[in-house]
């Protein structure tokens, strides 16, 4: 298995393309979200966009293509716990559930178009359990 922050399926791909493995992300990961961090170094941003802890990106829900969503569903590692769990209610409810994947549904979207106009996307708890 691959320490690259890609799917072994991608990993795979790059690392033949590019000669080498992607090296690891250590700083953008759903533990240590950089987004939730305090506020930033520069002085030249006008406006900082941060994060809830909470909520982060979790708000979002994106297309999965059919392989990807069996490589979740097989995913027991503790890091994939709460995306995967995500995933098998969707299925379950057969909410966005598809031959060829997982497609954003008309409500998700709706949602998320909702935060982005508020600009909330991330920021807004209250739609953690809705997605």
């Amino acid at each position: 298995m691959s320490s690259t922050p890609l799917p072994d399926l991608y990993a795979k791909w790059m690392e033949d393309a590019l000669g080498s493995e992607l090296p690891a992300e250590p700083r953008a990961t759903c533990h240590d979200c950089v987004m939730c961090k305090g506020a930033a170094q520069s002085a030249e941003l006008a406006r900082e966009v941060r994060f809830s802890p909470k909520s982060k990106c979790c708000t979002y829900v994106p297309l999965l293509p059919n392989y990807l969503v069996g490589n979740i569903i097989k995913d027991h590692s503790e890091e994939a716990q709460f995306g995967r769990t995500k995933l098998l209610d969707r299925l379950k409810q057969r909410v966005g559930a598809t031959p060829f994947g997982m497609v954003v549904d008309a409500h998700s979207d709706r949602i998320y178009a909702q935060l982005v106009a508020k600009d909330q996307f991330g920021r807004d708890d209250s739609f953690l359990g809705f997605v």
